[in-house]
């Protein structure tokens, strides 16, 4: 017996019926069946779920001579379970969603105190393979990094400060002792600056790894991820790129300061580096609504110099010009320069002038304007991010290049950003014996608004006779006064 007996309908759809049909078993055992789930098909064509029931109807002998059976519509019942379902989906999503928000946002505080000198701060680990628990893990070793350099620095400071200290009382006595105790010093320094050196290329690796597993993420490497969770993703791989380019500054200023750079000289023509310049500043300058103009002299001589370090001197004051420029824009000055010639004879440097339109600089802050991690607040928000480096790595390379760096401006007008590059190969043979002559002189005695004679006379320290770039100490170990053959 099959229900399209009982029913003498074609409400089966298969032509087989057999025991594997759990109604099947209730007609043939008597045994009642509950709760069994399929389909039928309605008058027109239509597939209907169903939940069917079976009872068997028996006689006073128990034999079987009927059933009973109930077919109930659950269409509305599946879309419930199916709503329940997606419920619980988009629940477990919106979980991982805060999970990843938490972590990330973990990281950037631990990076934020990190950055405000709290360096005994650690980002959470959970122990899996997790993309989050990878950058965690690269953070904690490089604040590791960073903690055991600031120890052994503040150990040096220390034992520095003791040194300084002892030394400083025998001055008095015995001026030969204080002589080597100012050696001694500069010795630390130079090892301070290879030692950072050496340290930021250990700190540039676990910065790359976060930047790299980032940007994977960014890139839907490991599947997708929602709009907010891009949005933090953004945030660490910004700031990570922010704390790399600030290792990488230090970098460069440690290898200035420790006289590892080598200059690899070549004559040059300036007026073919004006398409590099601009082709690298165009996007930030299409953002700003900036033009880029340069104003090179047609007698414009060559140059010998380091093209890729001249490079970085015009990135370093062209961005930094751009970067406090909202209106107007930036124009790239060069001509021959007329000091330490006399009239006819050729120019021994090109004067280079970077000038822009921006908000300029008060003439208190001119004497710290290139010193080390210095920054001119010129508002309470400090809307200007930087390291503070960028000018202090240029001087640096400028007087590698025997020249002269120096700035004019006016606050609320525009800056004019000055350096000289030499257009002798000679001028770069002259080791560590400076050009000083009249006009030389002339002109520092106007910046720095001193007797021109204090220029014109030679300088000593210590009582014994030394030459010096620049009137103010420079800071850089190639100075003349760091053990050259003058002093």
């Amino acid at each position: 017996m099959t229900c399209r007996e009982i029913f003498k309908s074609d409400i089966c759809r298969n032509d087989i019926c057999d025991t594997t049909c759990p109604i099947k078993r209730c007609l043939v055992s008597g045994e009642p069946v509950q709760g069994v789930r399929t389909t039928v098909i309605d008058k027109t064509g239509g597939t209907i779920p169903i939940m069917a029931s079976a009872s068997a109807l028996k006689d006073a002998h128990g034999v079987i001579t009927g059933a009973v059976q109930i077919f109930r519509d659950i269409t509305d019942v599946l879309e419930a379970e199916r709503l329940r379902y997606i419920q619980s989906i988009s629940e477990r999503e919106e979980e991982q969603r805060k999970y990843l928000e938490t972590r990330a946002e973990n990281l950037l505080a631990i990076l934020r105190q990190a950055s405000a000198g709290n360096l005994k701060v650690r980002a959470d680990q959970r122990g899996t393979e997790e993309v989050m628990d990878k950058i965690s893990r690269h953070t904690n070793e490089m604040l590791n990094n960073l903690e055991i350099m600031y120890e052994k620095i503040s150990t040096l400071s220390k034992g520095l400060e003791v040194e300084v200290a002892h030394r400083t009382v025998m001055l008095r006595e015995r001026t030969l002792m204080l002589e080597r105790a100012v050696r001694e010093l500069r010795e630390l320094d130079k090892l301070k600056s290879a030692f950072l050196a050496n340290m930021s290329h250990e700190l540039r690796t676990p910065m790359n790894s976060i930047i790299g597993y980032t940007q994977l993420l960014l890139d839907r490497i490991d599947g997708e991820i929602n709009e907010e969770q891009e949005k933090s993703l953004i945030k660490v791989e910004n700031n990570s790129k922010h704390l790399l380019q600030l290792i990488n500054d230090i970098l460069d200023m440690s290898k200035i300061e420790s006289g590892k750079i080598e200059l690899e000289i070549q004559e040059t023509d300036l007026k073919n580096m004006r398409d590099t310049i601009s082709t690298f500043f165009q996007p930030v300058l299409d953002v700003k609504g900036l033009y880029l103009h340069f104003d090179f002299a047609d007698d414009l001589p060559t140059v010998f110099i380091d093209k890729d370090k001249v490079k970085q001197i015009f990135n370093n004051l062209v961005g930094n010009a751009i970067k406090f420029t909202e209106q107007g824009g930036v124009t790239i000055h060069a001509r021959p320069s007329t000091l330490g010639i006399a009239k006819g004879e050729p120019p021994l440097f090109v004067e280079i002038c970077v000038e822009d339109t921006g908000i300029g600089i008060k003439k208190n802050d001119m004497a710290k304007l290139f010193d080390k991690f210095t920054q001119i607040n010129v508002s309470a928000s400090r809307q200007y991010e930087g390291t503070g480096l960028g000018l202090s790595i240029a001087r640096g390379l400028v007087v590698l290049h025997k020249g002269v760096i120096w700035v004019e401006s006016e606050f609320g007008q525009g800056s004019r950003f000055y350096f000289t590059l030499p257009a002798l190969q000679k001028v770069m043979e002259t080791g560590g014996e400076p050009i000083v002559e009249l006009a030389m002189a002339e002109k520092l005695a106007e910046y720095f608004d001193k007797p021109i004679e204090l220029f014109l006379q030679e300088p000593t320290y210590l009582g014994k006779p030394v030459k010096c770039w620049e009137y103010v100490h420079c800071g850089q170990t190639s100075c003349p006064a760091y053990g050259n053959r003058a002093i």
